[in-house]
């Protein structure tokens, strides 16, 4: 048996807004070189980022090139915030 270094999976998540599907997750391998993912997201593929994504716990097990697994999850949330924006215009007045 060999002692590889142990992987390790770190995360990033998008936020969706509510009652979307814009969010996405992806999953990072340390040390490099992973040869698979498997996701919980039905027709996801094996890459290391998900995108259309809405509210939700993702999970993922990661193969690297020593055949070594790692599984891990990742949180999609909602986006209850929102910006409003105006433009003040000033008024032209005629004497």
């Amino acid at each position: 048996m060999s002692n590889y270094p142990a992987t390790t999976l770190s995360f990033q998540s998008t936020s969706t807004c509510p009652n979307g599907s814009e969010g996405s997750v992806s999953v990072f391998v340390n040390p490099g070189g992973a040869t698979n993912y498997e996701w919980s997201i039905v027709g996801a593929g094996n890459v290391p980022i998900v995108n259309n994504l809405p509210v939700g716990i993702y999970n993922v097990t990661v193969t690297d090139n020593n055949s070594c697994t790692s599984t891990g999850s990742v949180e999609v949330v909602e986006d209850n915030t929102f910006t409003i924006t105006t433009d003040f215009i000033s008024p032209t007045c005629e004497n």
